[in-house]
């Protein structure tokens, strides 16, 4: 039994980072840095709602297998 990987074009192999994703961890990283524990636990909060990827991202095409 062979396995065959259908490429259904994909140009990108990842998906693009979510921009307010990464916002959010920047300013959790200078809360974390001045001792702000208030703040780093309000954004680290925020960011656990947010995707980390780009869910709708054009260009990144999901490899599916097909026997």
């Amino acid at each position: 039994m062979k396995i065959q990987i259908r490429a259904t074009t994909t140009s990108a192999v990842v998906r693009t980072v979510a921009p307010r994703y990464h916002r959010v961890y920047y300013a959790m990283r200078r809360a974390h840095e001045r001792g702000d524990q208030a703040k780093f636990r309000l954004l680290r909060q925020q960011q656990r709602t947010l995707p980390s990827a780009d869910p709708n991202d054009p260009r990144y095409r999901r490899l599916r297998y097909q026997r």
